[in-house]
């Protein structure tokens, strides 16, 4: 996979699968749920957040610092691994 939006995405749903209850911001998610010898764009990382919010496999809540936090979304683990194969 060459798209660096859908291996963001491929590895965001990997990190989500791995600890269900995660959340955070855009910036969080590049330092602590992307893998460092992957570096990504922040426009790439918002593009894959994008993406997965609108297939609800994520949820977007509003802190109290209007930063977006992220996190997973009504979607259960069948839907994020399915997304996930997709991608690969």
């Amino acid at each position: 996979m060459t798209d660096p939006v859908h291996r963001a995405e491929a590895d965001i749903l990997k990190y989500l699968l791995a600890h269900q209850d995660a959340r955070d911001t855009v910036e969080g998610i590049e330092k602590w749920w992307l893998p460092q010898s992957q570096p990504y764009r922040k426009a790439d990382i918002e593009a894959a957040l994008r993406d997965l919010e609108q297939l609800d496999l994520i949820r977007v809540w509003q802190s109290a610092s209007a930063l977006p936090i992220f996190g997973q979304g009504t979607a259960d683990r069948g839907a994020l691994e399915s997304h996930l194969h997709t991608l690969e």
